[in-house]
């Protein structure tokens, strides 16, 4: 499989260079008890439409969905929703895989707990993992040489009962609202001068995608070169992503 892959990734994951960015893709194939695939934001949405909202908003996205549920309820309340959706979920075998990568970085917006089991399931995991939910939660101060800072930058679902900073829906609502998370934007524009990111686990029409590019592009161009995995790319696609 590796000979399929460009050099670049392949380097910058052997020397210690490569930052892993996960969207929600990263996280199918995990599973519960009874067999059940982890919800994605489609199906995410379609259950808060179910509960919260009626059958006239059917067919909203996630962001949406999530915003119009806190306005009729409460943050908290959805929140804890959220909670109840995703908490029940493990790991698939090829999760595992990751620990055995020297990461130097790893960055996500989902809220799942899926990478954090990974690591703490693998018999002989090669870094620590210390998980970054917000600013101030003491995650930069428990690192050291065998550590690997896990930034979730729309916070988790293990905060759910926090609403100081709430969870964030889209990374629009992140670089517009950034109370209690300007330190993990930093980190991530930070490793984007510094690092090679790795996007994995996003779709090409993804808005958060192509909003995190938009702050990439702006730092400069004095920056490593940064990847996309993505098993059906189209020639158009791949032009479109090369150019940025």
């Amino acid at each position: 499989m590796s000979a399929e892959l460009p050099p670049g990734p392949v380097a910058a994951v052997a020397d210690g260079r490569a930052v892993l960015f996960l969207g929600a893709g990263a996280s199918r194939g995990a599973k519960n008890v009874k067999g059940d695939n982890i919800p994605d934001s489609t199906e995410l949405a379609a259950r808060i439409v179910q509960d919260f909202l009626g059958k006239e908003y059917e067919g909203y996205d996630f962001r949406s969905a999530y915003d119009l549920a806190c306005s009729v309820r409460d943050v908290r309340t959805v929140q804890k929703f959220l909670f109840d959706q995703l908490n029940a979920f493990r790991p698939a075998a090829f999760h595992l895989l990751l620990t055995s990568f020297p990461w130097a970085g790893i960055l996500t917006t989902n809220y799942d707990l899926i990478i954090e089991r990974a690591y703490g399931q693998a018999k002989s995991p090669l870094q620590r993992l210390v998980p970054n939910v917000k600013d101030e939660d003491g995650a930069t101060q428990r690192l050291d040489h065998r550590s690997l800072l896990y930034v979730k930058r729309h916070g988790c679902i293990t905060r759910h009962h926090e609403v100081h900073p709430p969870l964030i829906a889209s990374t629009e609502q992140l670089i517009a609202f950034r109370e209690g998370r300007q330190g993990q934007f930093d980190t991530f524009l930070e490793w984007a001068k510094t690092k090679t990111l790795i996007f994995a686990g996003y779709a090409f029409l993804d808005n958060d995608l192509r909003l995190l590019f938009d702050q990439i592009i702006r730092e400069g161009d004095n920056r490593p070169r940064h990847y996309i995995v993505n098993r059906n790319l189209l020639p158009l696609q791949e032009a479109y992503w090369r150019d940025r």
